[in-house]
């Protein structure tokens, strides 16, 4: 039996654990850690645990419920390192460690490896509107269209 985490508990992790559970031919043990109650999850996974994801309480998941392998679906806890704590734990995990989900979770960072690295026709441009500077903001506008 393959003990898999799913971290998560939306649309997306409610597709995740049912198709696991469809294909997998009760050869996985689906355990999920979600922030709020989603019946699909609640219904199909042997533990269901809602609470804040932080990196104390994976922790601890992951030792009791023997954990193999991971997945991850929203944006803060690979913001948080949940991934890094995987990987740190040696337990496979589908989901960036926290350096580089920063391309979907910073903007700042996002548009600053854009710029780094050649791509910077692809950062968003944009003027912060001050009050005086709406000849700016405009001519910028006018550029786009």
């Amino acid at each position: 039996m393959i003990n898999i985490l799913v971290i998560g508990s939306g649309a997306r992790e409610a597709a995740i654990v049912y198709k696991l559970r469809k294909d997998g031919q009760n050869k996985f043990k689906i355990v999920c850690i979600g922030t709020n109650k989603n019946p699909t999850i609640d219904n199909i996974c042997r533990l269901y645990v809602f609470n804040t994801i932080t990196r104390e309480i994976v922790d601890s998941f992951i030792g009791i419920n023997k954990i193999h392998f991971a997945i991850i679906g929203p944006e803060n806890p690979l913001k948080e390192g949940i991934s890094d704590l995987l990987e740190e734990n040696d337990i496979p995990c589908m989901g960036p460690l926290s350096f580089y989900a920063q391309i979907e979770t910073s903007k700042i960072f996002a548009r600053q490896f854009l710029n780094n690295h050649g791509l910077g026709e692809y950062s968003p441009k944009y003027l912060v509107y001050n009050g005086n500077n709406f000849d700016k903001i405009k001519k910028l506008s006018d550029k786009l269209v």
